[in-house]
């Protein structure tokens, strides 16, 4: 979009504000999506918390457009980075008990047995060759529950170290981001 204004109009230079609303509206056509005004103003405001925040809520009954927001949350960043790959991987934590989400520390064999959440974020960790050209976003659908969310305050801290059951530490690059779609926050 942007290059088309600029072979009409020479020289025109677009604020970033325009420049993201330009992306949303061509994401929203690809994926065949209305592109109304409160579409168009929810999914900047996505964009702008996405930039810098390292753990994002949307909040909201079912149907209400949490998911489909995402969806075009990842087609503007396709849209505007055009070599960026989106890792996407979506849970359920409350169909899982916390060591089925994080793993497990057997004192007995001194084994860590690694639980999904980890064997993501440590397959991904480990897998740096492409790093630099991939956000990686761990999805989070359902609603919040201090039995399981309490393990992430150092990821979503200033440290971003995430901290495993046998005190191993991973540092969280900044192409993480952790989303909570939740209903409410009670």
């Amino acid at each position: 979009m942007i290059n088309i204004i600029n072979a009409v109009f020479p020289n025109t230079k677009l604020n970033e504000e325009d420049v993201v609303k330009n992306a949303i509206i061509k994401a929203c056509e690809l994926l065949n999506i209305s592109s109304d005004d409160t579409t168009i103003e929810k999914n900047i405001q996505l964009y702008n918390l996405f930039l810098y925040q390292m753990g994002l809520i949307l909040v909201g009954p079912a149907g209400s457009g949490k998911s489909t927001s995402l969806k075009i949350l990842f087609k503007v960043l396709e849209i505007m980075n055009n070599n960026i790959v989106i890792d996407s991987y979506i849970l359920n934590p409350k169909s899982i008990n916390k060591y089925e989400l994080y793993g497990k520390f057997d004192e007995n064999t001194d084994t860590m047995h690694d639980g999904i959440l980890t064997k993501i974020i440590r397959k991904t960790l480990e897998n740096n060759t492409d790093l630099e050209n991939r956000l990686i976003f761990i999805v989070f659908d359902g609603d919040i529950d201090p039995v399981w969310a309490e393990n992430l305050n150092s990821v979503l801290d200033d440290c971003k170290l995430y901290t495993l059951p046998n005190g191993e530490r991973m540092n969280i690059t900044r192409n993480f981001r952790f989303v909570f779609e939740v209903q409410n926050l009670k």
